[in-house]
């Protein structure tokens, strides 16, 4: 291995590379680490933007699987698992999906001489009143039956989900249903 006769002069670059002595190499990392820095500040200022502006942003209310009670809002669809409420914003009431007490829709891929039907049970509360349990009935060509009224409110079956599949049994926590609630029911055609 080589070796240099003499130190190198600072700031000069010799066959093992540059040297430079201590001020100029302090300067250098200072220079160095402020660019990191703003590097660094700029990438983490934009991963801020980017998930907030993700986190922000209004979605429709979708199925949120962690919470058992979620917000709604009166004269939009939302959706609810099994044994989740909604509890409808700026109204005293709320919506829980308790029990699915029939599933006789036809399988996907399956040719069924009736389309079948499905019955949601839902428990509506109101502000100091008791529980009221109500059945809606998802069918084809009867709406009438998806649709209830409870005192000035209007709530309507719009889906259940998934569909049936052949050979293949849902169990409760499968399912989750698409409703909306609302005072008019002409605002229930969503």
């Amino acid at each position: 291995m080589l070796m240099p006769s003499a130190p190198p002069l600072a700031g000069h670059a010799t066959s093992f590379g540059v040297y430079l002595d201590k001020p100029n190499f302090v300067s250098l990392l200072r220079t160095t680490m402020r660019g990191i820095s703003k590097i660094t500040a700029i990438i983490i200022s934009a991963c801020f933007i980017i998930s907030c502006g993700y986190a922000c942003k209004k979605r429709p209310k979708e199925i949120d699987m962690q919470k058992d009670t979620i917000t709604a809002s009166l004269d939009s669809s939302f959706q609810l698992m099994h044994s989740q409420t909604a509890v409808v914003e700026t109204e005293d009431l709320s919506v829980k999906f308790t029990n699915v007490a029939e599933d006789s829709r036809c399988p996907v891929g399956v040719e069924c001489i009736w389309q079948g039907q499905a019955k949601i049970e839902l428990e509506i509360k109101r502000k100091d009143k008791e529980p009221e349990n109500i059945t809606l009935t998802s069918l084809a060509g009867r709406d009438e039956l998806a649709i209830t009224q409870v005192n000035d409110h209007f709530i309507r079956l719009l889906k259940v989900e998934p569909p049936r599949i052949k050979d293949v049994e849902l169990k409760l926590s499968d399912y989750n249903i698409t409703l909306i609630v609302s005072r008019n029911i002409e605002n229930l055609s969503q």
